[in-house]
């Protein structure tokens, strides 16, 4: 049986993993993850953003204005991560994707951008940007999860 010394080591033991829940979270947020509110116009920012917390400045000429983290995706092609408002890194998968945008005389063109396993859609800058109405569902067909892809080819090989 153990002994109330070692029961009490135990306890400190126990203690201190338990505070150390989520090793992917990094010590800081980057500032290029914080979107101050005076210029929240100049994007098309998802309306949950509206809820999120503030925090409030004052410049030295009195001047107030607020700033809050918003996720944002880093990186291009197979080195893409997203970091997200609370600092973490997004572990799911992330899809190119082609929104179809229409010009003022009717003719349609495709700009990059990016959706998340988990319904997120981010801009080709890595900006978080509303839902598009109209994307390109040929690109949806060519998207398929490297699971998929090899899972496909073991198949294929089986026959």
């Amino acid at each position: 049986m153990a002994t109330e010394k070692t029961k009490k080591l135990l306890d400190k033991l126990n203690d201190i993993t338990s505070t150390h829940k989520d090793l992917n979270v990094p010590k800081h947020i980057p500032t290029s993850n914080i979107m101050w509110v005076s210029v929240l116009d100049m994007y098309d920012f998802p309306k949950h953003y509206d809820k999120v917390k503030k925090h409030k400045e004052v410049d030295e000429d009195g001047v107030e204005d607020s700033w809050f983290y918003y996720d944002r995706i880093y990186g291009a092609s197979h080195t893409q991560r997203l970091i997200q408002a609370d600092g973490s890194e997004y572990q799911g998968k992330i899809y190119d994707r082609r929104k179809v945008i229409k010009r003022e005389d009717g003719t349609k063109f495709y700009t990059r951008c990016h959706q998340t396993a988990d319904g997120r859609w981010f801009d080709g800058s890595g900006m978080p940007m509303t839902p598009p109405t109209e994307i390109d569902n040929e690109q949806d067909e060519k998207q398929i999860p490297e699971e998929a892809q090899s899972e496909e080819k073991e198949t294929g090989s089986q026959e």
